[in-house]
């Protein structure tokens, strides 16, 4: 294959991408909105009723959304900053040193009821229903998470799991290209960019992926298989008990490996 050739080749390949994430973009930028107007009580959870008459995000466009709106700015903003704290909240809007929702990757929007602790940063970690319902939307084509591949056999033949042959499976990079977008949903940027608002899409993809793919030792690696297959039983509704027999054999023979290894040192 000459040079001309490849060089064509990935063209199109780049120009398929482009494609793709446009077409997902647009599909996001609509359900997002809905599912976040959908679950409000669920997403603010305990705030004084008087503060629940807020503006729900409008579902064809972007252009108010970001830190500026009620719940866009919830969702976006790090769990290291109160946003039920109206000064922290108005500094976060300002975009004040240190407080600039682009200062820190553990974002609301990425755990579980929305809630994490920035001293426990791990607990809930992208185990958010809105991330989840986002995922099922792009790779299956499914409009909810409550139907699960396992009870839905007439589950769509080209979904985007099934064309790029995922076998039923989550990887760290679907979940880090699900992020991306459902925060991209959650801000006014008029256009797609690598960087919106400070914010580096290619830094935020390569922490999750890392977070999964990179773990600092066998505890955090074992913890990174269990919130793998917390996403694969959400997503597909079971999991094979052989694979996961698999697994966990192969988790226990790494620990006495590593036993071992110390008291030879030692």
């Amino acid at each position: 294959m000459d040079a001309t050739t490849i060089a064509r080749f990935y063209a199109e390949l780049d120009h398929g991408g482009l494609l793709a994430r446009g077409g997902d973009i647009s599909t996001l930028k609509k359900y997002t909105a809905e599912y976040v107007n959908a679950h409000v009580a669920t997403i603010l959870g305990d705030i004084p009723n008087d503060e629940r008459l807020l503006k729900l995000l409008d579902v064809d466009s972007r252009e108010a959304r970001g830190v500026q709106h009620d719940l866009a700015g919830f969702l976006i903003c790090p769990i290291e900053h109160d946003w039920d704290d109206p000064v922290i909240r108005a500094r976060v809007r300002a975009g004040e040193p240190g407080y600039h929702s682009s200062s820190s990757l553990f974002l609301r929007f990425l755990y579980k009821n929305y809630k994490g602790d920035k001293n426990k940063i791990e607990e809930g970690f992208l185990q958010s229903s809105l991330l989840l319902a986002c995922y099922t939307r792009i790779y299956l084509s499914l409009t909810s998470v409550q139907a699960p591949r396992a009870s839905n056999p007439d589950l769509n033949p080209r979904s985007v799991a099934m064309r790029f042959h995922l076998e039923n499976k989550v990887t760290p990079r679907t979940i880090a290209y699900i992020a991306i977008l459902v925060h991209f949903s959650l801000t006014n940027a008029a256009q797609w960019n690598k960087v919106v608002n400070h914010f580096s899409y290619h830094l935020f993809y390569n922490f999750i992926v890392d977070f999964f793919e990179c773990p600092p030792g066998p505890l955090a690696a074992q913890r990174n298989e269990e919130l793998l297959a917390w996403w694969n039983c959400q997503v597909y509704g079971f999991q094979n008990p052989d694979i996961v027999q698999l697994e966990s054999s192969g988790r226990a023979l790494e620990r006495q490996q590593i036993a071992r290894e110390r008291v030879q040192s030692t």
